[in-house]
């Protein structure tokens, strides 16, 4: 059950809280060092695989095994990954060390960085998917040449309903950073507050 909030009057009929009132200490809910460096620590192994990935691909390019692979795809789901981890040094931001400015850019940055990231990765799969499912319905013994023009139909799809929408949302509701009470006193302070974006 609920129960509505009503302010508190004081006894001199008030509703400001005196000054005689023990000090608020005011819990911010910060991310905190601890999880801030895990967060980063993770970031720079996802972009370093990414990146080494990328790398490996290049590399070996004339290997059968990456020609099979295709490596425009492989590079694809490397640079959709990438994108999805580089969102982890965005998320690990707040207020206690960074302006309310910024992280209203980064709230933006956010959704754009891991919804085309995921989009680029899995649309490549999906693209890699609908090749190999040309090439086992033809007649047998028939010669059939998919090229990546071919299957880039729904990765191309895929990408602009995804930018539609985040131009949509970014223009009509742009995302801010706020910071909320989460917890009043029983003098109806504020002692606990959370900062998101909203």
């Amino acid at each position: 059950k609920w129960i509505k909030q009503t302010r508190v009057v004081f006894n001199d009929l008030s509703l400001n809280p005196h000054p005689d009132l023990p000090p608020v200490q005011v819990d911010y809910m910060y991310i905190g060092e601890g999880l801030r460096v895990t967060a980063l620590c993770m970031t720079t192994l996802i972009l370093t695989l990414s990146v080494g990935a990328m790398s490996w691909t290049h590399w070996n390019v004339q290997s059968n095994v990456v020609k099979a692979s295709q490596p425009f795809f492989l590079d694809m789901i490397s640079i959709g990954c990438l994108m999805m981890g580089s969102s982890i040094v965005l998320l690990s931001l707040d207020d206690e060390r960074t302006s309310v400015l910024v992280l209203d850019a980064t709230c933006v940055a956010i959704p754009w960085l891991i919804t085309i990231g995921w989009v680029v990765a899995f649309s490549a799969l999906f693209a890699k998917t609908k090749r190999v499912n040309q090439i086992f319905h033809t007649q047998p013994c028939a010669r059939i040449v998919v090229t990546v023009r071919d299957v880039m139909t729904p990765v191309i799809t895929l990408m602009g309903v995804c930018l539609l929408i985040l131009i949509l949302m970014t223009v009509l509701d742009t995302p801010h950073w706020v910071r909320e009470p989460t917890e009043l006193d029983i003098y109806a302070r504020i002692i606990q507050s959370q900062g998101s974006c909203s």
